[in-house]
């Protein structure tokens, strides 16, 4: 929109509000003025002025990561032509890492770190760091991240201390998502691995052993990578012992026939075991009392029902359970005579005789 013309002689200017934005066009028209003779003017040349008040957008790209490289390349790119960028933190943010060579002209450029530490390294463009031909100053960018990663993974093998199971489940967790993970960079003793399944951080392995006792498991250094390319280290070795063999149980006292009471019976098993209650104890012939024990031996006292009676214990299967979870089996059944009865005495004379004889 034309404001007021000034001027006079061979020189005048005018003032124009743009309307929009874009070119704004001014144009003395033929015949617009007249010289001293009354002879008009020839039509002018057409100037155009850009109006732009729009601030360019600047958007930072990270280079692919996770990355072990200690030179990394973050590109900067802007919606327009502009000029005034620096590799200084007053134009370009960085965290993690320090600016190296900023290159590149017009709307595109590329700006060299060098990460400071290991996790992400960032860059963002501050507002007000370049402008374009109209002296517009951009608007604050995205902030651009990469991680920075030169830590190989740690793999941790995990398993029950003892179990009877067969084939025997191994778990190996890496403490970051891996690929490239294998059966055979497993080292086991006594056993054979199975099909190895899982991804990421979880894994697990069947191993079947070869025979009772410590079966173990471990991850070579290596093994597998994380998604930088670092190469996993070593796990811990995993142990278990493998045990499925039932445990047996003996039932003893101390006399097979007594006059005291409670009977005390006692219930040696072959290795520790939990789980026996006083339930579970099958008596006959008298009344359980309270269980105690711990182990491998536990006592029961028993009080007869009668003053003469046959008291008889026994331990089904069952009624307890090993380390490994293996049940046990039957033990004997045990009898002691509980007898309070005093003995009585029957004096038998011989046969009547006439004769003088001692008796």
């Amino acid at each position: 929109t034309k404001g007021v013309l000034s001027g006079s002689g061979s020189t005048y200017t005018i003032p124009v509000t743009p309307t929009t934005e874009g070119a704004v066009t001014v144009q003395v028209p033929a015949a617009a003025a007249q010289n001293s003779f009354s002879t008009d003017n020839l039509a002018s040349n057409t100037i155009s002025v850009n109006y732009d008040t729009t601030a360019p957008t600047a958007t930072v790209t990270a280079p692919a990561g996770p990355t072990q490289d200690t030179s990394l390349n973050f590109g900067i790119t802007f919606s327009e032509v502009v000029t005034g960028l620096t590799a200084t933190a007053g134009d370009i943010q960085v965290v993690n890492g320090t600016m190296g060579a900023l290159t590149g002209s017009g709307n595109t450029y590329n700006l060299v770190v060098t990460p400071s530490g290991q996790g992400p390294v960032t860059v963002r463009v501050n507002a007000g760091a370049a402008q374009d031909n109209a002296g517009n100053g951009n608007t604050v960018s995205n902030v651009g991240s990469v991680t920075f990663d030169t830590v190989g993974p740690t793999p941790t093998v995990t398993v029950a201390a003892t179990t009877n199971a067969n084939p025997i489940i191994f778990t190996i967790t890496f403490n970051e998502a891996v690929t490239g993970f294998t059966s055979g960079s497993l080292n086991v003793t006594n056993g054979a691995v199975g099909a190895l399944s899982g991804s990421g951080t979880t894994y697990t392995i069947p191993v079947t052993p070869a025979g009772q006792g410590p079966v173990t498991l471990a991850v070579q250094a290596s093994a597998a990578q994380d998604a930088a390319g670092n190469n996993s280290d070593a796990s811990n070795t995993a142990s278990t012992i493998f045990d499925d063999v039932v445990p047996t149980c003996v039932v003893t006292s101390s006399a097979s026939a007594t006059n005291a009471q409670p009977v005390v019976f006692t219930f040696t098993f072959s290795e520790p075991v939990t789980g026996l209650t006083a339930a579970a104890v099958s008596v006959t012939g008298g009344t359980k009392g309270a269980l105690s024990g711990s182990g491998t031996t536990y006592t029961l006292p028993v009080t007869p029902s009668g003053a003469l009676v046959t008291v008889t214990a026994e331990v089904p299967q069952g009624s307890a359970s090993d380390a490994a979870g293996n049940l046990n089996a039957d033990s004997n059944q045990l009898s002691v005579l509980y007898d309070t009865q005093a003995p009585s005495a029957t004096v038998t004379a011989p046969a009547a005789t006439a004769a003088r004889q001692p008796l």
